[in-house]
């Protein structure tokens, strides 16, 4: 083990990156249930659990002592890039440097559901392929299989749910907000 490594831990509101680790699924073709029933219940549901923070943070809390651990949101990354990139390093122990910051990604409303020329582009043999071939051909191929690709919609989380899961996950933020002294005030619970 390393005991004086240092670790950054970057969270998201909890409810909005349920929906997006869904939707990840959703889009490669890894999950076909609607967003309803595939949070249906929530112990032990593999897009509810990565939400839940505080637990996750108690088993590196049994290896590493919270000095050790930066804990950033990606709402704090997305408002002020410089000041939290500056924060990292500072921790980090590292040389300060000039960031160049960068557009955000993944910000479209709506995104194509893999078809089967998809699912075999993102394969790892298809990647390492993909390597040697002349990019006109692999430009080729994404276009093609973005034109292929069935539209989804970004899932709406219905308002009972969206209160259901906020009760679920209260008491992890709460104890979250107590441990580290952070407030989380952008975030839904």
């Amino acid at each position: 083990m390393l005991p004086d490594a240092k670790l950054i831990y970057i969270l998201r509101d909890p409810i909005e990156r349920t929906v997006s680790h869904y939707l990840h699924e959703y889009q490669r073709s890894r999950e076909s249930r609607p967003l309803a029933e595939a949070l249906r219940s929530f112990s032990d549901n593999p897009y509810v659990d990565p939400s839940r923070y505080h637990m996750q943070l108690e088993r590196y809390l049994e290896c590493f002592p919270l000095s050790q651990i930066l804990i950033l949101t990606t709402e704090d990354l997305r408002e002020r890039p410089q000041h939290m990139l500056r924060r990292a390093v500072d921790f980090m122990g590292v040389a300060p440097f000039q960031f160049e910051v960068l557009s955000e990604a993944n910000v479209s409303e709506r995104r194509g559901q893999n078809n089967r020329l998809g699912r075999l582009l993102e394969s790892p043999r298809a990647k390492r392929i993909g390597r040697r071939l002349p990019r006109p051909a692999v430009e080729l191929a994404k276009f093609l299989n973005a034109r292929m690709s069935k539209k989804v919609r970004r899932s709406v989380l219905e308002d009972v749910t969206r209160r259901e899961l906020m009760e679920f996950l209260r008491d992890d933020v709460t104890r979250l907000r107590a441990l580290t002294g952070m407030a989380f005030e952008n975030w839904s619970v």
